[in-house]
């Protein structure tokens, strides 16, 4: 049995993964412009082969084996994952709003000056927006959610790449019985004449 080269041998999530890294540190390094990098890690993510793999990195060095990989992020990537942190700082102004509003009117009865405690609405918001006052990954994402981001969309762009496979093969095959078909009709044709 014959036994596939090493250039046809498909890849794993684990293998682009480790790919995007490497051209991150090329990317680091200065090899890669921004551009450069991010097509090149575009192709890491859509390569199904060792072959594709090699080739996105034909033109670059081998990194030494004793370097540790340490995964670099897209602009758009850290972009992203930030908007998703400001969920948390939207829930505290939220319920800063909520909370000052009812005990302002809870204390409206009692004292006349309650609604002072609405400009805790303002001053949370200039706390949270303005002056970043928190812990760091309300602002920052860790490189662990950037981590999970990047291997959701790998898993996306392989299911988007699979439907398109199918929908292919689901063509070839229509095309081919359709050609069957219209082959038979003629080979009947031709006899019953």
């Amino acid at each position: 049995m014959n036994e596939p080269s090493r250039r046809h041998i498909r890849i794993s999530d684990v293998d682009r993964s480790n790919a995007i890294s490497t051209l991150g540190e090329h990317f680091a390094d200065g090899r890669l412009t921004m551009t450069e990098y991010e097509e090149r890690v575009q192709q890491a993510t859509a390569a199904v082969s060792e072959g594709e793999l090699e080739q996105i990195f034909s033109d670059l060095p081998k990194l030494e084996a004793s370097r540790e990989l340490v995964p670099y992020y897209s602009a758009r990537e850290i972009d992203r994952l930030y908007r998703s942190g400001r969920n948390v700082r939207l829930g505290l102004l939220l319920s800063t709003v909520l909370g000052s509003s009812a005990l302002s009117m809870l204390l409206n009865s009692m004292w006349e000056h309650s609604t002072i405690l609405l400009l805790f609405i303002p001053a949370v918001f200039v706390m949270l927006y303005v002056m970043k006052v928190g812990p760091q990954n309300w602002y920052d994402p860790s490189p662990k959610q950037l981590e999970r981001q990047r291997f959701r969309e790998l898993k996306m762009q392989q299911r988007a790449q699979q439907a398109q496979w199918k929908f292919e093969r689901k063509q070839r095959t229509h095309q081919l019985t359709s050609s069957a078909m219209k082959f038979a009709q003629k080979r009947l044709n031709g006899t019953g004449q």
